[in-house]
């Protein structure tokens, strides 16, 4: 005997109930009360048989679409592209290049006197510019002046400051913090 699912939630029953055989198996699947083949049935008892039909239909519509659209995840990729990263400035009303995506590294050159916070004695990047390398990068090079230092980016992303200074919304890091290449 097969113990079919309690379809509380679809069909609205509210108790357990057992049919001998599994739907959809031809002619061995027989009404449990009168003995024909549910097709056939006289007893007209057949709700459950065709309830549980319905919700496998359901269920193998709802796997097909899951496969559809979710495909399997693919391996990250090794090849060296480039991808300039762009945002737009809303102080500015222009598109700026905030930096270059390479090799799951994202690299960001900066000047001192220009992008220095000494609130946060760090360097900052704009969120929209995060939320596109945050899919594809695992390190973060900020080169100032004088030296290049590296970050993960799940570092980043967890020991930041954000504020928006008119220019979008940017997650600042200390820079001390980072380690020197």
């Amino acid at each position: 005997m097969i113990k079919m699912l309690n379809f509380r939630q679809h069909f609205g029953i509210y108790s357990m109930q057992i049919i001998k055989k599994k739907p959809d198996h031809g002619e061995c699947c027989c009404c449990s009360k009168c003995g024909y083949i549910y097709e056939e049935c006289h007893c007209q008892e057949n709700a459950l048989v065709d309830m549980a039909t319905e919700y496998e239909k359901l269920q193998k519509q709802y796997t097909d679409l899951y496969e559809k659209h979710n495909k399997p995840i693919e391996p990250r990729a090794t090849t060296t592209q480039e991808q300039q990263i762009s945002v737009f400035d809303a102080k500015k009303k222009i598109y700026v290049n905030v930096g270059l995506l390479k090799d799951r590294t994202f690299y960001k050159n900066v000047q001192k006197s220009k992008h220095w916070m000494r609130m946060f004695n760090g360097y900052g990047i704009q969120r929209e510019a995060l939320d596109q390398i945050k899919t594809s990068c695992d390190t973060i090079v900020i080169t100032d002046e004088n030296e290049s230092r590296s970050v993960s980016f799940a570092d980043w992303i967890q020991h930041n400051t954000f504020r928006d200074y008119g220019h979008g919304v940017q997650y600042f890091y200390p820079f001390h913090l980072m380690c020197v290449i």
